[in-house]
């Protein structure tokens, strides 16, 4: 009796592993966001391939990019931006990912995403913009980051 339920286990085991992993897009798309808030960017090809959205909202309202951004995982950033994720997208709260990268000062991923032409006067839902973010926040090479981008006071 105890070799058949263990045997039972393994399978249904199997079974939510692989229906979570294959073709479930909504549990795919939330591994993404994990994967790219880890910044691990083995994980985060591996999901695309396998047909995750790079711009779905996972239910707490993060998207990958501006999830990464927050994070500062630069290699999972450029990853998202060449795999089709929206740099301007906001999350579930109305920051974007540049936002993040400014709020935090992680200046790689912030120039990297000025560079791919991000929108550097574009405000959050609560009406502060990056460059404000960035002051507040007291990181100053990334609010001179922003400004040499053309972001206004």
């Amino acid at each position: 009796m105890t070799a058949k339920l263990i045997a039972m286990d393994v399978c249904l085991v199997f079974v939510l592993i692989t229906s979570c992993c294959v073709g479930c897009t909504r549990t795919s798309d939330k591994d993404l966001v994990n994967a790219a808030a880890a910044g691990d960017v083995d994980a985060v090809r591996r999901l695309i391939q396998r047909g995750a959205d790079p711009n779905a909202l996972a239910v707490d309202g993060w998207n990958a990019l501006c999830i990464a951004a927050r994070e500062g995982h630069l290699q999972a950033v450029d990853l998202l931006l060449s795999s089709g994720a929206k740099i301007d997208a906001p999350e579930g709260g109305g920051n974007t990912a540049l936002y993040w990268a400014a709020f935090y000062g992680h200046d790689e991923v912030l120039q990297h995403l000025v560079s791919k032409g991000a929108n550097v006067n574009l405000k959050a839902k609560g009406g502060e913009a990056p460059l404000h973010a960035a002051e507040r926040m007291g990181h100053r090479q990334a609010a001179d980051l922003l400004r040499q981008a053309g972001a206004r006071d």
